[in-house]
């Protein structure tokens, strides 16, 4: 490029709640020369392609359906009262206070780290039942929060985590290395019966027929899966400046 005054210039490294809450890091459009103009241009998108029951196949519509689809996969009394002010930018305390998540569940997701966690579940302080819904819940506050997940499947993370119980308790022994250890997998990891978009709305809606080689791998050591997360947006504007 020859100048690099057209780059969208972030004031500090969080990005605006506001900014989060309206903008679907799911599907992306193509990156666009202003961003607050884009923010304005999809929340009208969105709003109107929610009111239609015939949407066209659109990014817009596409988003909006993912958006209602995210949302209905979280329980009822996981959904959090009332957002923020969307003037907050720092929602760290959020999980704490918004009483979601027990004493217990916050001891899990804030005291251990994955190597201590493991042990912990050897040993039976835990349950992997008990450590996969303190991180589910922890997961979709933060969806509520910041829009990070695309994939959320804390259904099948429940079921998996009640297997990896009885199986302990069956055997006397945990079923391998990561035994009940949840691990979130970036959205271009296959995960058989969803989708692997990578923020592309042509991608949407093409669930993988099959794991990826490492979930595979992850899952034969134990591990509980339960969300996919996003791919920053600024690998479409990287991918764009280097084509220049």
């Amino acid at each position: 490029m020859s100048s690099s005054s057209s780059l969208v210039k972030i004031p500090n490294y969080r990005i605006p709640y506001k900014l989060s809450r309206t903008y679907c890091p799911v599907l992306l459009p193509a990156v666009l020369s202003s961003f607050q103009s884009n923010r304005r241009a999809s929340t009208s998108a969105l709003e109107q392609a929610t009111s239609n029951d015939k949407m066209p196949s659109t990014w817009q519509s596409i988003a909006a359906q993912k958006q209602k689809a995210q949302k209905e996969s979280i329980p009822k009394e996981w959904l959090l009262k009332s957002l923020p002010a969307t003037s907050q930018l720092d929602v760290r305390d959020v999980p704490r206070t918004c009483g979601i998540l027990n004493a217990k569940e916050l001891e899990i997701t804030e005291n251990y780290d994955a190597t201590a966690l493991i042990l912990a579940l050897r040993e039976r302080k835990y349950s992997a039942l008990e450590v996969a819904t303190a991180f589910c819940k922890r997961a979709v506050i933060a969806q509520q929060l910041t829009s990070c997940l695309t994939e959320i499947f804390c259904d099948r993370a429940l079921v998996r985590a009640k297997e990896l119980d009885e199986y302990f308790e069956r055997t006397g022994r945990p079923y391998g290395p990561l035994h009940g250890l949840p691990i979130s997998v970036k959205d271009s990891f296959d995960v058989a019966g969803l989708d692997s978009s990578i923020g592309i709305a042509a991608l949407a809606n093409k669930p993988a027929a099959k794991n990826a080689a490492l979930v595979d791998i992850l899952l034969t050591a134990g591990a509980v899966l339960y969300v996919k997360s996003t791919y920053s947006s600024l690998l479409f504007l990287f991918n764009h400046l280097a084509s220049e």
